[in-house]
């Protein structure tokens, strides 16, 4: 009997101990990042229409500045170990692309050309990784992209999407970043760049490469329908297949509206996947024809053991407002709003809002077998 009571009480000494742990984790992970945790940010789109344009321009010094754009987040994202996002628009220099409106040598929808200060408000809010593969990719064809390409590099951030992989070390762990796209709205793709146009069968063998050379692997992916959250029966079987290659995170934008963000096991791996990132900052907004908000979207930041375990994500949602500083992206506060992304985004997920700091937080850690 005494032999009995002591197992028990050893017993319940244990599961006190694992309670104070993930009582501390979860405590500590919304506030301060645990030294042995690499966090990894991420948001949607990045896009540029007319309208900011026009809001960017200072007459005084005939300049574009993008930095009051990302200014109200500037300080979640610097605090980033490796921030991502994806640029949907090109830097192919004034009055260059021929088809839209041009204001001041540059142009909104249906094709996009941005002045080159862009590439410094990214770096400068913090971006680290800048993914270069999606549909509007080619809008100044291929010399486009590639200038494209060099007006980012040159401003210190890194991209995605013109290899096959790109490997980052961040704090001792090597991290593989991909980015491919669906299509390019019909613009032929260069040769030797299968990313702006993927096949399912590439893109799994180059998800097999990353995995023997990385600790943790991250895709950016530019698929799905636009103006819809739920993810179709074609984009979740393409991610099981992924994650079942190798991959750890995926991050998928195009739809313009949040998506689900939802854990996957297949076939003894798991991964994270956000199914829709939405859009960071942009002039789409509320669309009565649609009945979509474009004006919300997301920026997740996952908490990844330096063996690439993924123990945490925050879920910060975000909305970008025309303000007297022109279009700025900022955290989303309106009730009514967060019940939809509660609905919308985190349905069936069992998470902690911290208010304070405008997050959901969702424990990621597998329970032990």
């Amino acid at each position: 009997m005494q032999k009995t009571r002591k197992k028990r009480a050893g017993g319940m000494k244990t599961v006190l101990l694992l309670l104070i742990g993930v009582s501390a984790y979860v405590l500590l992970s919304c506030f301060h990042k645990p030294a042995a945790v690499v966090r990894i940010g991420a948001v949607g789109d990045v896009m540029i229409h007319a309208g900011q344009l026009s809001d960017a321009w200072d007459p005084e010094t005939e300049s574009f500045d993008f930095a009051p754009a990302f200014a109200p987040m500037a300080k979640l994202m610097v605090r980033q170990d490796l921030m991502i996002g994806n640029l949907e628009t090109t830097c192919c220099g004034p009055g260059t692309v021929e088809g839209s409106p041009m204001i001041h040598g540059y142009t909104g929808y249906p094709l996009f050309n941005t002045p080159d200060t862009i590439a410094e408000a990214l770096k400068d809010s913090g971006f680290d990784v800048i993914g270069v593969a999606n549909n509007h990719s080619l809008d100044g064809g291929p010399k486009g992209w590639q200038r494209t390409i060099s007006v980012l590099q040159e401003a210190g951030l890194i991209t995605s999407g013109d290899t096959m992989c790109t490997y980052q070390k961040v704090h001792g762990m090597n991290v593989a970043v991909l980015a491919a796209s669906y299509g390019t709205n019909g613009h032929p793709a260069p040769t030797g760049f299968p990313t702006l146009q993927f096949t399912d069968d590439v893109l799994r063998q180059n998800i097999r490469t990353a995995r023997e050379n990385a600790d943790l692997v991250i895709l950016i992916l530019h698929d799905g329908q636009e103006y819809v959250s739920a993810p179709s029966e074609d984009l979740i079987s393409r991610a099981d297949a992924l994650i079942a290659e190798g991959c750890d995170l995926i991050l998928i934008s195009h739809a313009h509206v949040p998506g689900p963000a939802v854990l996957r096991n297949v076939q003894g791996r798991t991964g994270l996947v956000l199914f829709g990132l939405g859009n960071f900052i942009s002039a789409q907004e509320w669309t009565e024809e649609l009945k979509v908000h474009c004006e919300r979207g997301l920026m997740a930041s996952v908490d990844v053991k330096k063996n690439g375990e993924l123990i945490g994500l925050r879920l910060y949602p975000t909305v970008c407002k025309h303000t007297e500083k022109g279009y700025q992206t900022m955290l989303l506060r309106d009730v009514e709003a967060l019940r939809w992304f509660e609905e919308t985004v985190l349905a069936g997920q069992q998470y902690t809002y911290k208010n304070a700091e405008g997050c959901y937080f969702i424990d990621l850690r597998q329970e032990e077998e």
